[in-house]
């Protein structure tokens, strides 16, 4: 397996909206000075270079920038930090220093209806907010953009690319519905797809785009080269056959090198599942 170099740090699971769709881990927020030590012992692994946000709503974690500074004094090899976010919380007062804290931000388009938009969970104003957030940090930041497929949109990807050609995006990365836990479960009849329905959608854009920007597709079945953690110190894998989440540690207990040496074989399987899906 290649190193580890990524993470994807859920650093609180507390969310604002109700997605009908999301599958986050339900857990208690870690304090500021837990986060430094599960940071500290992150900080351990040689290639890490990445950090993602994410939740819940990363930026209802209280503490959210303290960490990040202290991230930034303690990593000398100037690790990237990105976020991930529904937009809701950010304004005019708060988008400078966004902009300038993350290298990257990750903002969600599921559907350019507004109507859709409200029956998943987003709210039928989600996406006036989400055009000002993209003007606010368009040329200023890099921008990913982030868009479940499901039952709901399946028709709607080639619109959603032209709309975001009209912005500096970055990447788009396009993640099959998957159920895992949460939501998710609940409504897995609602949002499902066949391995067919999302191959049209990648035919459909294969056929259409140009190379504005870099577009991946994910089956959210696999994570290739990374670390999940959660607001806990947990860390965890998918298990992607029975859709649920298992525990391999807790980085306010364990040495991160242990953990990783512990569950060598099964993150090996885990990642050679996931190579070309990515």
């Amino acid at each position: 397996m290649e190193e580890l170099y990524s993470v994807c740090w859920n650093i609180t699971s507390k969310c604002n909206k109700n997605c009908k769709f999301c599958y986050r881990r339900i857990c208690e927020d870690s304090t500021l000075e837990e986060n430094k030590k599960i940071f500290n012992n992150l900080n351990e692994i040689k290639k890490l270079h990445k950090i993602g946000f994410c939740g819940g709503e990363p930026l209802l974690y209280p503490f959210l920038f303290e960490l990040i500074e202290y991230i930034k004094q303690k990593n000398e090899e100037e690790v990237q930090i990105s976020l991930t976010t529904n937009a809701s919380l950010i304004n005019e007062k708060n988008i400078g220093k966004i902009i300038s804290t993350f290298d990257w931000i990750t903002l969600d388009v599921d559907s350019l209806n507004d109507k859709i938009n409200e029956k998943i969970g987003r709210g039928n104003e989600y996406l006036v907010h989400l055009k000002k957030v993209l003007d606010w940090c368009n040329g200023k930041t890099k921008i990913k953009i982030n868009s479940v497929a499901s039952q709901f949109n399946i028709s709607e990807f080639p619109q959603i690319y032209k709309f975001l050609c009209q912005y500096e995006i970055k990447r788009w990365k396009i993640m099959r519905f998957f159920c895992v836990e949460g939501n998710s479960k609940k409504n897995k009849e609602l949002f499902e797809l066949s391995d067919e329905q999302f191959k049209e959608i990648q035919d459909v854009l294969h056929e259409i785009c140009d190379i504005h920007f870099d577009i991946q597709f994910n089956d959210l079945k696999h994570y290739k080269s990374y670390l999940n953690i959660y607001a806990d110190g947990s860390v965890t894998i998918t298990n992607d056959i029975h859709g649920k989440y298992v525990v391999i540690g807790n980085l306010l207990e364990e040495n991160i090198n242990k953990i990783l040496k512990q569950n060598h074989t099964l993150l090996k399987s885990h990642y050679e599942r996931s190579r070309g899906i990515m």
